[in-house]
């Protein structure tokens, strides 16, 4: 269950949880050389065509990146994005360690949603709740919570979700959201507090 929500959150070369490969892309790569061609005199047509094959270049390197990781996580190489959380979650660095927390939610309540963000981190140092964590849901009945805790990372906790729950816990992926919510409810106010 790790491994397949650790395969969510770097599901593509344009997310990762931490946007550490869009990031790559946008604040190291295109400025230095995409915009950095601008620094010399060529004609505007070659520069263009220069261009072109930089964004080319720079796609394909981070889509090798993306598959790097992707081959950790499927053959448990002891390096890259996978290992490195993996050993963070067991508590390895010396830091508290995740625990898993799988939330069911009650009968006659509101729906768990998802967005084109399938798996979210919510950090809040200042809210009396602690609701931080990743969120991942898994169904519309069904939502995995990674978060801090003492449990382990190999013991799943079961808890029921009530319309409160399921409502905040909406909330927060819908902040999280690009552009999209998937929402069994039509209107915006049944899935939210």
């Amino acid at each position: 269950m790790l491994s397949f929500a650790f395969m969510m959150i770097c599901r593509n070369p344009c997310f990762d949880l931490k946007g550490l490969l869009p990031n790559i892309k946008n604040n190291v790569l295109i400025p230095a050389l995409v915009d950095g061609t601008d620094n010399y005199d060529l004609p505007e047509n070659i520069k263009k065509v220069i261009k072109s094959e930089f964004r080319n270049n720079i796609d394909q390197l981070i889509r090798c990146l993306w598959i790097s990781n992707l081959y950790r996580i499927f053959f448990k190489k002891s390096k890259g994005f996978y290992s490195a959380l993996l050993r963070f979650a067991k508590g390895l660095y010396g830091n508290k360690g995740f625990q898993m927390i799988l939330y069911k939610r009650d009968d006659n309540t509101t729906y768990f949603i998802t967005s084109d963000n399938p798996a979210v981190e919510y950090h809040n140092a200042v809210t009396l709740q602690n609701y931080n964590g990743i969120y991942f849901p898994l169904s519309p009945d069904y939502l995995l919570l990674i978060c801090s805790g003492d449990a382990g990372i190999d013991h799943v906790a079961y808890r029921s979700a009530n319309d409160e729950i399921v409502r905040k816990f909406n909330y927060i992926i819908c902040s999280k959201r690009n552009k999209d919510i998937l929402a069994r409810q039509k209107k915006i106010d049944e899935i939210l507090p």
